[in-house]
């Protein structure tokens, strides 16, 4: 089962078992976007935990799909 909580800002094809030599390996861009999706993650455990329980995982990506999309622009 997938853990939240053991989530690292690393690239997926490195293990954690080095994790200082593994964000080295990172671009600046990717570590950014690696810290956004922990801050991602972690608003949505805390902040929205209750709402989330009670919908299905396919409604709740759902809903996170719509919202990415309306913020992206127009092209």
């Amino acid at each position: 089962m997938y853990d939240p909580d053991s989530t690292y800002i690393l690239p997926r094809n490195v293990p954690p078992a080095n994790p200082e030599e593994a964000v080295k390996q990172l671009s600046p861009e990717e570590r950014e976007q690696r810290i956004a999706q922990k801050q991602l993650m972690v608003s949505l455990k805390f902040h929205h935990r209750e709402l989330l329980k009670k919908l299905p995982l396919e409604m709740s990506l759902e809903a996170i799909a719509e919202v990415w999309y309306s913020l992206q622009p127009d092209d």
